[in-house]
């Protein structure tokens, strides 16, 4: 009767055990961007967190000619320009893991389409994908930059 009894007692102290795992808080993304050219040296998921988070509904215009259309949630790419302190500039680089780089005029960069996203169609950006990537709605889908590692503030 005892081993039975110790046998339930485990079975709920588990069951009680998985759901708290279960219904415990998704820990965030932390993540960094190094910053070349500005006040700051680098961007952060905790920077991230103090502007304003956006949404915008874009077309990625590929290669082939097809579209697909997204929406998007993170931040405008001039917000976070003005929060690493860049003053005037004549272009920002934003390159990505693998070296891959755009530079953005400050049209761009101050286009209400162009952000840094980190959820596309709900869904967040994961660790294999960089956490982060700039979306640039009013350009084709070879300025858009996955996996963002850096941005350059060009004087």
């Amino acid at each position: 009767m005892k081993t039975r009894k110790l046998l339930l007692t485990v079975a709920v102290l588990m069951l009680v055990a998985a759901v708290f795992v279960a219904c415990g808080s998704k820990e965030e993304a932390v993540w960094t961007i190094t910053i070349e050219g500005a006040d700051k040296s680098e961007f952060t998921s905790v920077d991230y967190s103090k502007l304003e988070e956006v949404s915008a509904d874009t077309v990625l215009a590929k290669k082939d000619g097809s579209t697909k259309e997204q929406t998007w949630e993170g931040v405008l790419l001039k917000d976070v320009v003005e929060y690493i302190g860049a003053g005037d500039y004549t272009s920002i680089t934003v390159e990505a893991s693998d070296g891959y780089a755009k530079d953005y005029t400050p049209d761009i960069v101050n286009d209400s389409l162009t952000l840094l996203g980190t959820k596309s169609d709900g869904e967040a950006i994961s660790e294999d994908d960089g956490y982060v990537q700039t979306v640039v709605g009013n350009q084709p889908g070879n300025m858009w930059i996955k996996m963002l590692s850096k941005i350059t503030v060009n004087k």
